[in-house]
């Protein structure tokens, strides 16, 4: 993205996690007035379009994989802030029967909620799977309510909860918890379990997985022979291993990069730093601000 020199694209390097910039954007995208006076969207799912965009994929890998119409398929989600997972839960609410399972990596605040009701930050780790990096699953909003019935209150009072404590930590109710466990488990893959598993698919099936959909297979992979009867599974892949050739090089393989990607490197870049001590709301504001400004005058 850095190396798009145009006018009209503002790309800002981050000093931090995507957790840190989602606080900065989801404060800047809740101010309604200032969405609405310079007209703001989201590309991520912050944007319930793309949550509703989302929830077409589900019904086309249900009906790709059921042998008759109301037999389960478990769908596994290599899962970071929840967005794919709140559209295959909607999709669920919607009459699909469907087995949705998060695959998480060592950053397992998913996970532990979804299993346990522990909803707590545990401090950021490092991974091979970087988008999946999440300490603050801001979909998980959309889940309770769905199956709290539209329990606004509750979600609020959950959430506020998370939000005001220090260190942020709540727990999620048993009968809510329990609800969601109808349709939602989870399960957690460690780095060297990632590699290993893209290392099989592709002496298995000559397919080249990219890290983040790696944690779901080796999900599928882990799980494939503990139950005797299972549901067709399908994995949801995430990204390009084009993006990652470092690790496609840990695990043992060789990158497949076309040369549009490559040639990246050698683009001059243009990007706006946001460092820790920067206030990254205002930052957001003012550079919306004066692109709104800038289109005023041009029009």
């Amino acid at each position: 993205m850095t190396t798009v020199i145009k006018e009209n694209v503002h790309v800002f390097s981050v000093d931090g996690s995507s957790d840190d910039l989602d606080v900065a954007i989801k404060k800047v995208c809740l101010d309604i007035k200032f969405r609405d006076q310079h007209k703001l969207g989201t590309m991520n799912s912050i944007n319930w379009g793309r949550v509703m965009v989302q929830v077409v994929h589900y019904f086309y890998a249900y009906f790709s994989q059921a042998t008759k119409v109301g037999d389960p398929v478990e769908v596994i989600i290599p899962t970071g802030a929840l967005g794919n997972c709140t559209a295959g839960c909607l999709a669920v609410k919607m009459g699909l029967p469907l087995r949705l399972v998060c695959a998480v990596n060592k950053n397992d605040i998913v996970h532990r909620a979804f299993s346990t009701g522990d909803y707590s930050i545990s401090g950021l780790k490092e991974t091979i799977s970087p988008a999946m990096n999440i300490q603050i699953a801001y979909n998980i909003e959309r889940i309770l309510w769905m199956f709290s019935d539209g329990d606004c209150d509750l979600v609020s009072k959950i959430l506020v909860q998370f939000e005001s404590s220090t260190p942020s930590t709540t727990a999620i109710p048993q009968d809510l918890l329990c609800k969601i466990q109808e349709v939602v488990s989870s399960g957690v893959v460690d780095d060297d379990t990632t590699l290993k598993t893209m290392t099989n698919c592709w002496q298995e099936n000559n397919y080249l997985l990219c890290p983040h959909t790696a944690v779901a297979v080796a999900y599928y992979y882990r799980n494939s022979n503990s139950e005797k009867e299972r549901p067709k599974s399908v994995c949801i892949a995430s990204a390009s291993p084009a993006k990652f050739p470092e690790t496609v090089l840990k695990a043992g393989l060789t990158p497949s990069v076309a040369k549009e990607i490559s040639g990246l490197k050698t683009m001059p870049t243009k990007y706006t730093k946001m460092t820790k001590t920067d206030d990254w709301e205002c930052m957001l504001r003012d550079r919306i601000i004066s692109i709104t400004e800038k289109k005023k005058c041009t029009s």
